[in-house]
């Protein structure tokens, strides 16, 4: 129950994302040092939101174990989330002193996520499809920024020259951002009841659990399609490729037809499982 309220499996899930990122856009170069930097920044991204969600959390009353516990504990998930932004900015620094500035950026996309009422008096987490694409973009950015902003022989300005060129990076940038935006729906089931109180248009609750599933599996359809548009440009194999386009669909439609009441420690799981059987070929 803590490690769910901790949000600690959104790290692994973040490395395995930025991996396939990584060997997508055919750098082959996903270090551990980079894919340790992203994993901590999401994470103390996420936490911070947490922090900042236990007003609403106490107001409407959770009836949720996970946010109880954080309810219970607030100067702890203070001081957690503090020693995992150090940490972050610290990992950040390692990869590059201009990657450091994914962490402020990050900070300031949480609160543009949850703060001010930008679209019809609605935050961007309330408005319907607008935050699950809002999250799958975000991680595919900051993938991306990460990549760019490594030490490479070239200049910065040269690097991202270079990384725009590619159709393969673009694709990387794509199957991140669908794969996290299916995955973002899938988390919503078990938000569903608070998001009801809070007034949140999530697709769970604009159009039930099966709908939104069958919308998430669509998305993880598509997901599972670019890799091979990817090794068709030659960036990686298409033995590879083909385990991407069967494998993604196939166990989003898997966690969706288990119809477990928390799919979200599954759906995290899931890419990291997939990502090291796929290391192993």
């Amino acid at each position: 129950m803590v490690m769910d309220a901790l949000a600690v499996w959104i790290g692994p899930y973040v490395a395995a994302a930025a991996w396939v990122f990584d060997h997508i856009a055919g750098t082959q170069e996903a270090s551990a040092q980079r894919l340790l930097a992203l994993a901590l920044l999401v994470w103390s991204v996420y936490l911070l939101h947490r922090w900042r969600r236990l007003r609403a959390a106490k107001r409407f009353g959770s009836g949720d174990s996970r946010r109880d516990w954080l309810a219970q504990h607030p100067r702890a998930l203070a001081w957690i989330s503090l020693a995992v932004t150090v940490a972050a900015v610290a990992a950040l620094a390692n990869v590059s002193w201009q990657a450091i500035a994914l962490a402020p950026m990050g900070f300031a996309a949480a609160w543009l996520y949850a703060g001010p009422r930008l679209v019809r008096r609605r935050r961007v987490r309330e408005t319907l499809l607008l935050k699950d694409v809002a999250v799958g973009a975000a991680l595919a950015v900051v993938c991306a920024a990460c990549l760019l902003l490594q030490p490479t022989l070239y200049t910065t300005s040269q690097t991202v020259v270079y990384w725009a060129a590619r159709w393969s990076f673009w694709l990387g940038f794509m199957f991140v951002a669908l794969i996290a935006c299916a995955d973002a729906i899938v988390c919503d089931i078990e938000d569903a009841a608070f998001d009801a109180k809070e007034g949140a248009q999530t697709p769970v609750v604009v159009w039930g659990r099966r709908k939104a599933s069958v919308v998430s599996i669509c998305l993880a359809v598509l997901a599972g399609l670019v890799p091979v548009g990817a090794a068709l440009l030659g960036s990686q194999p298409m033995r590879q490729a083909l385990w991407w386009a069967v494998v993604i669909p196939a166990s989003s439609a898997g966690v969706a037809l288990l119809n477990a009441h928390r799919p979200r420690r599954l759906i995290e799981l899931r890419l990291v499982i997939l990502v090291a059987v796929a290391a192993l070929f």
